[in-house]
């Protein structure tokens, strides 16, 4: 049988480095991000892999822009 019970988990206390005041009074900061593996690891990792369908096609997923 499966559990599907919400875990526990510890509240997330975070505090700034002692000294750390954020520029312009500015309460807190924000990053933003987007990570695409596809085929950016073999071909960046060895050139020659762009030529090789075995290497690229088996990153060949998610965001596609035909």
């Amino acid at each position: 049988m499966v559990d599907l019970t919400t875990p526990d988990y510890p509240a997330l206390v975070t505090h700034a480095p002692p000294g750390f005041t954020w520029p312009g009074s500015a309460r807190c900061g924000v990053t933003i991000g987007w990570h695409v593996d596809g085929e950016a690891g073999p071909i960046g990792a060895d050139r020659r892999n762009l030529h090789r369908v075995a290497a690229v096609s088996e990153a060949a997923y998610g965001v596609r822009g035909d």
